[in-house]
Order: structure tokens, then sequence, then C-alpha cells
């Protein structure tokens, strides 16, 4: 295993090749605690920094249309994820245990967040969809203490009602994707 600095802050360049991609799994069990994703890179491949149990913060880029599936899961200690404002696909168990997280902001550009996408993230209490947000999949707010969902009004697929994920095409609620909500 190679030790890398921390904070970890990728450059945007390398022998004057652009830096694009996060390979998968190129940085599974990391020990640093901060790492900052540069505009540059669009895709962050599957497993990319799984199982960094001891970072706390990550900053992804503006370039960003990618997070892979399972790219940080079990980064147990992460508190604070900045998403960037191309992100368009949040993959199958993106974020899935990073059970510290506190707070999300979900960029506008989002429009895929896969099945356990933040699976057992118990310390998110609030989550925003934005308007572009047009698939949801199964489990994917399945957290603890997740106790609102809200919906921006202008979003075609999605809505809510006093904290509750509705799909608005077929009037159904959304069963399965978080706990922390009681039926009245």
């Amino acid at each position: 295993m190679y030790s890398y600095q921390d904070p970890l802050i990728f450059p945007s360049t390398i022998n004057g090749y652009p830096v694009t991609d996060i390979g998968e799994g190129a940085f599974f069990l990391w020990s640093g605690t901060s790492v900052t994703i540069p505009d540059s890179v669009v895709n962050i491949q599957e497993g990319a920094f799984s199982n960094c149990r001891s970072l706390t913060n990550v900053i992804i880029g503006n370039g960003v249309i990618n997070i892979g599936d399972y790219a940080f899961e079990d980064c147990y200690a992460l508190t604070s994820v900045t998403i960037g404002n191309s992100v368009a696909n949040i993959q199958e168990g993106a974020f899935s245990n990073c059970r510290d997280i506190t707070r999300l902001v979900i960029p506008d550009m989002v429009i895929n967040i896969g099945e356990y996408a933040f699976y057992a993230c118990n310390s998110l209490t609030n989550v925003m969809i934005p308007k572009n947000v047009t698939s949801i999949g199964s489990e994917a707010f399945l957290c603890a203490n997740l106790a609102n969902i809200t919906v921006a009004s202008d979003n075609l697929e999605y809505s809510s009602a006093d904290g509750v994920l509705f799909n608005r095409l077929y009037g159904l609620l959304c069963f399965g994707l978080f706990w922390g909500k009681k039926a009245a």
C-alpha cells in the first residue's frame, strides 16, 4: 500500500496530461482525513475511496459528472461532503455506510440517485431532492434518523408531503427509501 499525503489534493494535470478519472479502488483503505478532487476530474470510479475509515472531509470538484458504485462506501468518519455542481449520477452505494454524514446538499444537476446511494447514513436527518432528479433507487435513503425528505416544487417525477417521498407519476408512496419517518 502506498502512503499518500494528507490532505490529499489532486493536481489538475500530471506531466501535462489532465487528470480526468480516479480509478477503481485507487485509494481503497487509505488512512487520510481529507480529499479535494479537482474540476478536471469527470469520473470517480467504483470503490475509489471505499473503506477509508479516517476520511472526514471530501470536496468533489465541479467537473465531476459521475460518482461510481460504492465510491465512498464504508467511510465511517465522513462528516462533510461537498458535491460539485456538475454531478449527474450518484451511483449505487456511492456513500453507503457513511454513518457520520450530517448534512447533504444534492446539486441541481443530479438526475440519478442509485440504489443504496446513502444507505445507513444514519446521522442524516434531512434531505432535499432537487428538480432534475428523475430516478431514485430502492433504499437510497434507508437511514435510521432521516426524518424529512423535501422535494423541489418543480421536480416532475417526485414530490413530498409531511417529509415523505412520493412518485408523482404513480401517486405512490416510495416504500423502502428511508425508515426514519413513521407512517401516520
